[in-house]
């Protein structure tokens, strides 16, 4: 199937290359970001490129740039993705998608071993996009830059924070384990007790 779409959009950037008053219109921007949800990223920011070179006055110009610097994250080009990020960061226009910016900013601090300043925006997120959809996967990958600096006092206040704030949030049920954890590392038993008898009763019911 994956195979099938990637002919349909080389065809389709053909047609294009053939057509260039259809850049006009946000066919590329929608094409743009089907391929990249199907993984095909080269695609993808050929046909953003596309977009935001071929309409005058892009209106969704922030968004087709913050895909491409998802893509180039995606592809391991972190530089080109910083710089991409960096310039959506303090670009009037993408004030709307500014929670998105500074995920992926910390993200790519994150992948790079920064741990300081992938704290700093995950924080900043956090502080000032509190409702944000990425706030779930911000606490826990600040739960994870904490364990890797094996400050698990910090990890587990996020890790808690988030069981607690979402608990509906696919990152809260993987967050139930690793404060099981951060409590076994800081040799609080008592509260490791505590929070692992809910599994040992669901293993004893599979069990009957």
């Amino acid at each position: 199937m994956r195979k099938i779409f990637l002919i349909i959009i080389i065809l389709l950037i053909s047609t294009l290359n053939l057509c260039a008053e259809a850049v006009d219109t946000d066919e590329a921007l929608l094409l743009g970001k089907k391929a990249f949800e199907d993984g095909f990223y080269e695609v993808s920011m050929g046909l953003l490129e596309r977009y935001l070179t071929g309409a005058p006055n892009p209106t969704h110009m922030a968004d087709a740039e913050l895909l491409i610097a998802q893509c180039y994250f995606h592809q391991n080009r972190f530089s080109e993705a910083l710089k991409k990020l960096e310039a959506l960061a303090n670009n009037s226009q993408s004030a709307n998608l500014l929670d998105a910016v500074y995920y992926w900013i910390a993200e790519l601090h994150f992948k790079a071993n920064d741990f300081n300043k992938a704290v700093q925006f995950y924080k900043k997120l956090l502080s000032e996009f509190p409702a944000s959809a990425y706030a779930p996967a911000a606490y826990y990958s600040l739960g994870w830059v904490f364990s890797q600096t094996q400050d698990y006092s910090q990890a587990l206040e996020n890790f808690k924070t988030l069981e607690k704030k979402f608990p509906r949030e696919p990152q809260a049920k993987e967050a139930a384990f690793k404060i099981i954890e951060c409590l076994y590392h800081l040799k609080d038993y008592a509260q490791l007790k505590e929070k692992i008898k809910p599994y040992f009763k669901l293993y004893n019911d599979d069990s009957l």
